[in-house]
């Protein structure tokens, strides 16, 4: 995501609370799925732009910058 791919994860786990799914990846609920959204990328028949740049912004609520604020927020709080 932080490169700007399109990811396209499995509708299962961690990946739903990642993903929101058009917005700046796909879920995918079996192998029919996964091949018709890839091919949909491929072609470029979704805003590939749009939801690349959606990637790349959302995933950095994952970095471990995002995470070291969040934990000493978190331990402010507690003191």
């Amino acid at each position: 995501m932080a490169a700007g791919c399109i990811p396209v994860v499995i509708n299962k786990g961690g990946q739903k609370e990642i993903i929101e799914d058009g917005v700046d990846g796909f879920f995918f609920n079996d192998l029919q799925e996964l091949s018709d959204k890839t091919l949909k990328i491929i072609r470029d028949e979704v805003d590939s732009l749009k939801i690349r740049e959606n990637a790349v912004r959302n995933c950095q609520k994952f970095s471990n910058s995002s995470f070291e604020e969040e934990l000493l927020s978190i331990i402010k709080e507690v003191m």
